[in-house]
C-alpha cells in the first residue's frame, strides 16, 4: 500500500483546497444554505469548509501584543455566559478588529 501527498486537498477533506477557499469567501456574504446551493453542496460540508477555514485563520493570525500597539478604538461586551448571573466582559479591538481578552465579572448585588 502506498499513500501519496495530493497538494490541492487537505487529509481527511471531501472538497480541494481551491473549493473550501471559494466556498469559504461566498460564505461572507450569503448565509451557508445558500452557498451551499450555488456550489452544489449539503449545508453540512459548507459548515465544514467554514469550521476548517476559521481554525485555520486562528492558528496563522498574527497578533500583536496589546502593549505594543496603541489600542484607538476598543470594542467592550458583557456577555451571560450560563444560567444564572455569571457573565464575562469582552475586549475587542476595534480598528485592527481582533479579540484582545476577557474577564469574568461578579454579578452586581444590590
Amino acid at each position: 500500500m502506498r499513500v501519496e501527498d495530493f497538494p490541492w486537498a487537505e487529509p481527511w477533506t471531501r472538497v480541494t483546497t481551491s473549493l473550501s477557499n471559494a466556498v469559504a469567501c461566498l460564505a461572507r456574504d450569503l448565509s451557508w444554505q445558500a452557498t451551499a446551493r450555488h456550489y452544489g453542496l449539503n449545508w453540512k460540508s459548507v459548515a465544514t469548509v467554514i469550521k476548517r477555514a476559521v481554525a485555520y485563520g486562528l492558528r496563522h493570525r498574527r497578533r500583536p501584543p496589546v502593549h505594543v500597539i496603541g489600542i484607538d478604538e476598543v470594542g467592550i461586551d458583557e456577555v451571560r455566559c450560563r444560567k444564572g448571573q455569571i457573565y464575562l466582559t469582552v475586549v475587542y479591538d476595534l480598528e485592527r478588529r481582533f479579540y484582545c481578552g476577557w474577564a469574568k465579572t461578579a454579578p452586581k448585588r444590590r
